[in-house]
């Protein structure tokens, strides 16, 4: 069978991709596999992050791992504000598909990639919120 499986570590950012000079609003590090939510089902996984104050963002900046040459067309993306340290109320969604950066092999005949997505101009005030991340096939 062919999995994608998608790896916690998100960067939001005030910029159309994510080159070397875009401004990050939000960043919690790279994939540890450790950290998220496993939001709805299998395929979809969540993530929050916390303003303290209101911004705008137009990029997201995650990472996934493919098993067995699996592709994917793209992702279902999903803002959540925060409820009790889960996604709360639906906020905004859309597609996307991303531009994806291999990021060399890892265990079980997988690839790592880095992937960059524009999501359009999201504005959120100060506070906590999720996104989610739903891998399309």
């Amino acid at each position: 069978m062919k999995l994608s499986q998608l790896l916690l570590g998100i960067a939001l950012a005030a910029s159309v991709a994510l080159p070397a000079h875009a401004q990050v609003v939000y960043n919690n590090g790279g994939p540890d596999g450790a950290t998220g939510l496993d939001f709805q089902g299998i395929f979809t996984v969540a993530d929050n992050f916390s303003f303290v104050s209101g911004t705008s963002f137009d990029a997201v900046r995650f990472w996934n791992v493919n098993f067995g040459g699996a592709t994917t067309a793209g992702y279902t993306w999903s803002l959540y504000g925060d409820e009790l340290g889960e996604p709360g109320l639906l906020l905004s969604t859309g597609f996307a598909v991303a531009v994806q950066t291999a990021q060399g092999s890892g265990c079980c005949g997988s690839t790592r990639y880095q992937n960059d997505m524009n999501i359009g101009i999201q504005s959120l005030g100060a506070g906590t919120y999720w996104l989610a991340l739903r891998t399309q096939s």
